[in-house]
């Protein structure tokens, strides 16, 4: 950040206002430069992080393991597909942005698969549909931007489905079209891997926009299976762990925009050249850092890769703009220097924990082992927030801010308050499986998970 002092300076200050980062005290934001500003938050991220792996149990150790068992994956499939494996790891990473794992993972597979194994499809009355369907719900979207905004916007999908139209996967070239035609197939056909579903005609007769389907009787599942840290596979995500006890659906998955899943193609079309791939990845760090964590996984660079509960778990609260900020949503940021908002700031708390645990361990630990516990261990622990619980967490903070709590007493405050959430929910819902306590001490945790293997 500070290779752009008018991008930096501005960021900073974003840290100054008590009521978005009241984790930060005034002799810290008051009256100090730019550069003692982000050495303090960085300082500060890091005791929370810190505050999360002492508490880390054997189970959550096992999260260090995610950004191997997705480099395994990856690794797999370019051995199975005849694919270079940085392409692989790009196609992957492209298709990340507002996708959940287990998800990134379903639909990296549905788009390598067809893009070496389906050149030879023909464009079919099911794409048709589901193209018609598609271009509506655009000019819909258009309408709504006229009445909303005074602007028409400019139409995507319809001229790209105009041209790919009645044209076989493997006469295309550009990488939009590829990933349209490969969108429109999966979304009308499904995984190929999965069994046809029972009872759901794919194309229903009093459909006004019905095409005659031929052959065809029922639709494949969009399912997606859940992904274990070592990259191993479980079981398809359901949609309720319990429905009159029994297991819910199988929950759907859903592709990214188009222009991720170009991203995507361009990467496995670039055959292995970093210079494609990176531009593939565009210019956002959390993209291209998890590129560079799954390919490389025990890379001593550095790279974290952060999206909102990393962000979060840094300042130990949902509320505020920190998580916005730090993935450039209301914060500046500089192409000079190659600097998104305040993520470069988060990355290096996250670099500083990796260097205090693996000084007190007497282990390597590299800042994205440090990201994967922290992430599953936030996401735990604040899924069940109410809206007052947020406030109260929000006040632990705004009481530290003015001393009236020490960091450690705030830092606690936080903790009880989210498994008081984690416990209501578990009682609202008996089925529900309860949390485990926290465990204090990071390096007993560590001898204890290390003695059982």
């Amino acid at each position: 950040m500070k290779r752009d002092p008018g991008v930096f300076d501005t960021n900073m200050n974003l840290m100054r206002n008590p009521d978005d980062y009241p984790f930060l005290r005034p002799n810290m934001t008051e009256g100090t430069s730019s550069d003692d500003l982000a050495r303090y938050a960085t300082d500060q991220i890091t005791e929370n992080l810190l505050y999360f792996m002492d508490r880390a149990g054997p189970d959550d150790w096992e999260g260090m393991k995610w950004y191997l068992g997705a480099h395994d994956i990856e690794n797999e499939w370019a051995d199975q597909y005849g694919l270079n494996d940085a392409s692989v790891s790009g196609a992957v990473a492209a298709l990340s942005p507002q996708a959940d794992w287990n998800i990134n993972v379903h639909l990296g597979k549905q788009l390598i698969d067809h893009f070496v194994n389906r050149g030879n499809l023909e464009w079919d009355p099911n794409m048709e549909r589901v193209a018609r369907r598609m271009t509506a719900n655009e000019a819909e979207g258009r309408i709504k931007r006229i009445l909303i905004k005074g602007k028409e916007g400019v139409p995507t999908m319809g001229p790209i489905i105009d041209y790919i139209k009645n044209k076989p996967l493997g006469e295309l070239t550009d990488p939009e079209d590829i990933a349209m035609w490969i969108r429109i197939r999966e979304e009308a056909w499904g995984d190929p891997n999965q069994p046809l579903v029972e009872g759901t005609p794919h194309l229903p007769a009093d459909d006004p926009d019905f095409i005659p389907p031929g052959d065809v009787t029922g639709e494949r599942g969009h399912g997606f299976r859940l992904v274990r840290p070592d990259g191993t596979f479980g079981d398809y995500k359901r949609n309720a762990r319990y429905k009159d006890e029994e297991l819910g659906d199988i929950t759907d998955s859903t592709w990214n925009s188009n222009g991720a899943v170009a991203n995507a193609v361009e990467s496995l079309l670039a055959n292995g050249d970093r210079l494609r791939i990176g531009n593939a990845m565009g210019n956002r760090h959390k993209v291209r850092s998890f590129f560079n964590n799954k390919l490389m996984p025990f890379s001593l660079r550095g790279d974290v890769t952060m999206d909102t509960h990393a962000l979060e778990g840094g300042v130990m609260s949902t509320a505020g703009p920190a998580a916005a900020h730090g993935l450039a949503d209301g914060s500046a940021v500089s192409n000079r220097a190659g600097s998104w908002g305040t993520y470069p700031l988060f990355a290096d708390g996250y670099r500083q924990a990796a260097r205090h645990v693996s000084q007190s361990t007497g282990r390597l630990i590299l800042p994205n082992q440090v990201q994967s516990v922290v992430w599953e261990m936030k996401r735990k622990l604040f899924e069940n927030l109410g809206r007052d619980d947020v406030a109260e967490i929000q006040q632990a903070w705004r009481e530290y801010h003015d001393s009236g709590r020490t960091m450690r007493s705030a830092q606690d405050e936080v903790w009880r308050i989210a498994e008081r959430a984690n416990a209501r929910a578990a009682i609202a819902d008996p089925k529900k499986r309860p949390k485990r306590p926290s465990e204090p001490g990071i390096f007993d945790a560590w001898d204890r998970a290390q003695r059982k293997k």
